[in-house]
C-alpha cells in the first residue's frame, strides 16, 4: 500500500478487497519469530503446517496499533505464554534480552486469503515491558509497549536560525542535508533528490514565505513547527483564516512500493499534504452509514463543535474596537492592526502568526468531527486519505454526509478479528441536491 499511487475512482471501503478477512500476526524480535504461520497456505502435507506450527507459536494475545497525524506509531502487545512440562518459563526474557541493546521489534499482519501479501511491515522500538504472573495455570502474561523507530529523532536538538522563508523549502532542504539524521530513520527517503520528492507528492509546495522563530529543536519537533506555519499563497499578512491547512504524517510501512517509476520507497518516510475544502476530490473512498453496511459498521458517531465558527462569523460582522490594536509601521506611523481576541490569547505579542491563521482554520472551517469503527482491517485507509460518507437512513441522507479526512487510525487485532476505528474530520459537505429538499431550503 502506498500514499503515492492515487486511489481508484469511488472505491467502498466495505468492499470484500477492501478488507481483511481471516487476520494473521507475525512479531519478529531479534532471531526470533512467533505468531500465526503466513506461509504454510501453499503446504502440501500436513507435516508441513505442524512444522511452520512450530516455527511460529502462536503467544499472541492481541496488538493495537494508533496512528494519529504528526505523531510517531504506538504499539501494544499483549502475550500469553502457558509454560508446559519441560519448556523454558525464561524463554521470552531471552527473547527480550537478545535486543537490548537495539530494543528493536517488528510486527507483520495481514489476511490468510492471501498469505503470501503482507499488509504491514512496520518497525518500532520496545519502550517498556511488564509481566503479570498466574502461578496456579502456569502462564506468563506480557505486555510489550514500542513506539514507531523515527522516536529516535526526538532524542538530539540542533540550532534552527530565524528566517523568511517557504516552510516547505526548509523541509526539503533537511531531508537532503547531509548533516541530517533524517533520512536515517525514514529510510524511504534516502537517496531522493528535491525534485524526487516533489515528484512523489511527498511534500506539497504550495506555501507562501512567513517568518519563523529560530531556536533549538529535534528535527522531527522542527518539522512539526514549520508544517504549523505553513499557508497558502496568497494569504494575505493581516489574514485571519487561510483557505487550506498542511498536514505532518508518518507512515512506517517497510514494504516495496513501486511508485512512478523513480524508484521504490521500501521504508518509513513521512509526507506533507495540503487540506482543502474547495476540492472535489472525485477519487475519495466513499463508505455507507446505514443499510447495506449496517453488519460491517459497528459504531458511528459525529462530534459538531459549532462555538468558534459562530464567535468567528459574529465578529466579521461587527468588528468591536478592542480587537485592533495599535503598532508602529516600517515607516515608523501608527496603524490598526485586525488582531481577533481568540487569537491574541494564543499570542504573546498581540499579533496574527501563520500558526494562528493555521489554528483558526481548523477551528472555524471543519468544526464537524467523528468516528466509525468497523469490521475487519481496511487495506487502502491510510492518514489523511479522503473519505466520502455517506449516512444514509431508509433511503435519504443524513447532514452529516459529506467528504472527510482519515486523521487518526486505531487498528485492534485479537482473537476475535479486526476492529478498525477511524477518526474523521469534515472538509466539505454534500451539495444542497444530494440531500433531502428541507436542507437546501433551511426548513
Amino acid at each position: 500500500m502506498g500514499i503515492i499511487k492515487p486511489a481508484h475512482s469511488s472505491i467502498a471501503l466495505t468492499s470484500s478487497t477492501a478488507r481483511i478477512e481471516v487476520p494473521f500476526i507475525k512479531v519478529k524480535i531479534g532471531d526470533y519469530v512467533f505468531g500465526t504461520p503466513v506461509v504454510y497456505a501453499n503446504s502440501k502435507t500436513r507435516s508441513r503446517i505442524n512444522k511452520l506450527y512450530m516455527q511460529y507459536p502462536n503467544f499472541i494475545r492481541s496488538l493495537t496499533i494508533t496512528k494519529i497525524n504528526g505523531q510517531v506509531n504506538q504499539y501494544n502487545l499483549s502475550i500469553v505464554y502457558p509454560i508446559r512440562p519441560g519448556d523454558d518459563p525464561n524463554y521470552f526474557e531471552k527473547i527480550f534480552s537478545s535486543v537490548s541493546d537495539s530494543r528493536k521489534i517488528t510486527f507483520s499482519y495481514g489476511d490468510y486469503n492471501v498469505p503470501d501479501y503482507t499488509y504491514k511491515d512496520e518497525v518500532a522500538i520496545m519502550t517498556k515491558i511488564s509481566s503479570t504472573f498466574d502461578p496456579k495455570s502456569a502462564i506468563i502474561n506480557y505486555t510489550v509497549e514500542a513506539v514507531s523507530s523515527a522516536a529516535i529523532a526526538y532524542t538530539c536538538s540542533r540550532y534552527f536560525p530565524k528566517v523568511n522563508a517557504k516552510p516547505s523549502d526548509l523541509i526539503l532542504d533537511l531531508i537532503v542535508d547531509k548533516n541530517s539524521h533524517l533520512t536515517d530513520l525514514f529510510t524511504g527517503l534516502s537517496g531522493l533528490t528535491k525534485d524526487d520528492i516533489k515528484a512523489l507528492g511527498l511534500i506539497d509546495s504550495s506555501d507562501a514565505k512567513v517568518d519563523l522563530d529560530g531556536g533549538y529543536y529535534n528535527e522531527l519537533d522542527y518539522i512539526k513547527y514549520l508544517v504549523d506555519n505553513m499557508i497558502p499563497k496568497g494569504t494575505k499578512p493581516n489574514q485571519t483564516k487561510t483557505s487550506a491547512f498542511y498536514v505532518f504524517t508518518i507512515h512506517d510501512e517497510a514494504e516495496n512500493d513501486t511508485t512512478e517509476g523513480i524508484r521504490n520507497l521500501n521504508g518509513p518516510y513521512f509526507r506533507v499534504k495540503k487540506i482543502s475544502q474547495y476540492v472535489e476530490h472525485a477519487d475519495a473512498y466513499t463508505l455507507d452509514i446505514g443499510y447495506p453496511s449496517a453488519n460491517i459498521i459497528t459504531d458511528f458517531r459525529i462530534d459538531d463543535n459549532e462555538a468558534y465558527s459562530i464567535y468567528f462569523n459574529y465578529h466579521e460582522k461587527v468588528a468591536p474596537v478592542s480587537d485592533y490594536v495599535k503598532r508602529l509601521n516600517d515607516q515608523g506611523e501608527w496603524e490598526d492592526q485586525y488582531v481577533p481576541t481568540l487569537i491574541a490569547a494564543n499570542s504573546d505579542d498581540y499579533e496574527i502568526h501563520a500558526a494562528d491563521k493555521i489554528w483558526w482554520s481548523k477551528v472555524t472551517q471543519y468544526p464537524i468531527s467523528g468516528s466509525v469503527t468497523m469490521k475487519g482491517l481496511l487495506r487502502p485507509a491510510v492518514l489523511m486519505e479522503y473519505l466520502r460518507l455517506n449516512v444514509i437512513f431508509h433511503g435519504r441522507k443524513h447532514v452529516a454526509s459529506g467528504l472527510y479526512i482519515i486523521t487518526k487510525q486505531v487498528d485492534q487485532i485479537d482473537m476475535s478479528g479486526y476492529r478498525t476505528t477511524l477518526s474523521l474530520t469534515r472538509i466539505g459537505g454534500q451539495s444542497g441536491d444530494e440531500l433531502d429538499p428541507w436542507y437546501s431550503t433551511g426548513l
